[in-house]
């Protein structure tokens, strides 16, 4: 079937057609609930299942496991509404389809390992559902993935909520005007298959909460506050403190983290000196020396490496190992009164999404996510090591 009559057997709402032409490599579906994103998505991907060739197309989520009820149920909705539905051949446990009239595919890859990435094969279009999940790092790997000359149309569809401000879908498509990227916005008015019913519970989180009727009803950018672990104020720059420490959570794919914290009538100004990834310690000693790291101050670092730590004691910094009791030092953190240098962007931007894990039904555990944690690691080295928790025993070490 030629892709013109497929696409308009389909039904697609009015407002998404022009993505069905459009060549731009980022195809961002953003907009609150209701809205038909992810519905249109599923009958973008069969509509190049079908119509173009040598198409391997991927459906990818954060997690593996949430792709069979949320993204591979949706297609399979999708083609029980075509012409030809026997043309489709699934493998459920793989989570595969194949269009039997010219072999295309898709395939389904979580990034709960990026490593298996790698093996990800010339895929010709990738749709990543609930976007917001993902980190910038797993959205690069995706990004490199996606390549070849024999390719037409090498597109990457991102469907989303806009949740919060501080995320870097914000920051990377939204603050910016990228040439190559189609953003539409849309909300459940866009939806001409919406029931009245849902309508009613859309417009009833304006009573209920004004975050979320902004988010999920109007489709607009959110200010997250639900779940997140510390509260902070900014100011313009670092006042003259008591006394000045510091926190390194070390990384090398992951990026390195250097927080300034200043101590002044009890409260902490952060502010931030290094966050790169790539560094190797001599990298690191050498930044740590441009740095304006106040002479003889306490560092608190990761006490996971202390080859690296012993490396930067003996370029002459007073480091040590810091106390990683992850609760105690959050505890401990959420009790003080914190201020952020303006400029410091992932402090910032961390500390705006720095939030704890929930269980599947939705509540609140006593972990923090995994996740947005590097300069919030340093900083709790700093705070919560300085203040009267030994210094872990590492031999070399007071």
């Amino acid at each position: 079937m030629m892709q013109q009559e497929l696409m308009y057997s389909l039904d697609a709402n009015k407002i998404y057609l022009p993505m069905f032409t459009d060549p731009r490599r980022y195809q961002i579906l953003v907009g609150g609930a209701g809205s038909g994103k992810s519905y249109f998505a599923a009958q973008y991907m069969l509509t190049r299942l079908s119509s173009d060739t040598k198409q391997r197309l991927v459906i990818c989520r954060k997690t593996a496991r949430t792709i069979r009820n949320s993204q591979y149920q949706m297609l399979k909705d999708v083609i029980n509404t075509t012409p030809a539905p026997h043309c489709y051949k699934y493998s459920d446990t793989r989570q595969e389809i194949v269009y039997t009239k010219n072999g295309n595919t898709i395939i389904s890859t979580g990034l709960d390992d990026r490593e298996k990435l790698k093996s990800l094969a010339a895929p010709s279009c990738i749709w990543i559902e609930e976007a917001t999940e993902l980190d910038y790092e797993d959205f690069k790997q995706l990004d490199l993935r996606l390549r070849g000359k024999e390719q037409k149309r090498l597109q990457i569809i991102m469907s989303f909520n806009p949740i919060s401000k501080a995320h870097w879908l914000y920051k990377r498509f939204f603050m910016r005007t990228d040439p190559d990227a189609f953003v539409l916005h849309t909300t459940y008015l866009n939806n001409k298959h919406i029931d009245e019913q849902y309508v009613n519970v859309l417009n009833s989180l304006k009573l209920d909460d004004a975050n979320f009727h902004k988010i999920y009803a109007l489709g607009e950018w959110g200010e997250r506050t639900e779940g997140l672990i510390f509260n902070y104020q900014l100011v313009d720059e670092m006042p003259t403190c008591d006394e000045y420490i510091y926190g390194i959570d070390f990384g090398f794919n992951n990026p390195t983290a250097l927080v300034e914290v200043g101590i002044k009538d009890g409260a902490y100004y952060l502010r931030e000196l290094i966050y790169l990834s790539g560094l190797t310690n001599a990298e690191l000693i050498k930044k740590m020396q441009q740095s304006s790291i106040v002479p003889y101050s306490y560092i608190y670092a990761d006490s996971a490496e202390p080859d690296r730590i012993m490396e930067i004691y003996r370029a002459g910094f007073n480091v040590k190992p810091a106390a990683k009791e992850v609760l105690n030092g959050i505890d401990m953190v959420k009790r003080s009164s914190l201020y952020v240098v303006r400029g410091s962007k992932n402090v910032i931007s961390e500390l705006d999404m720095y939030s704890w894990k929930q269980d599947k039904e939705g509540h609140y555990l006593d972990a923090p996510e995994k996740q947005h944690d590097h300069a919030c690691d340093a900083l709790r080295y700093a705070i919560y090591t300085h203040h009267g928790k030994p210094v872990p025993r590492i031999h070399g070490f007071a």
